[in-house]
């Protein structure tokens, strides 16, 4: 019988960035703010029990390429191991 995921990977273990962003700076054009975005993504975490280590918050746009400094530098964190995912 084959193992499914979770058997495999103990998501527990893991270590995840949280990563909450606004993209448009005005603030009825998105409809959920930063600190909804990080609540609900806290609030999953606590009911699945995954180690969020940072909570990153960028209000940038993607429209324009290279925009999104912090984002950049979770991606770098991850290949140099300091976390395992991101929750957004």
């Amino acid at each position: 019988m084959e193992k499914t995921l979770d058997e495999i990977i103990d998501f527990t273990k893991l270590r995840y960035a949280l990563y909450a962003r606004k993209s448009r700076t005005d603030e009825f054009a998105q409809v959920r703010s930063i600190p909804d975005q990080i609540a609900e993504s806290q609030e999953l975490a606590r009911r699945t029990h995954l180690n969020v280590v940072a909570i990153l918050q960028e209000e940038k746009s993607a429209k324009s390429p290279n925009n999104r400094p912090l984002f950049r530098q979770m991606l770098k964190d991850i290949r140099a191991g300091k976390y395992d995912g991101i929750l957004a």
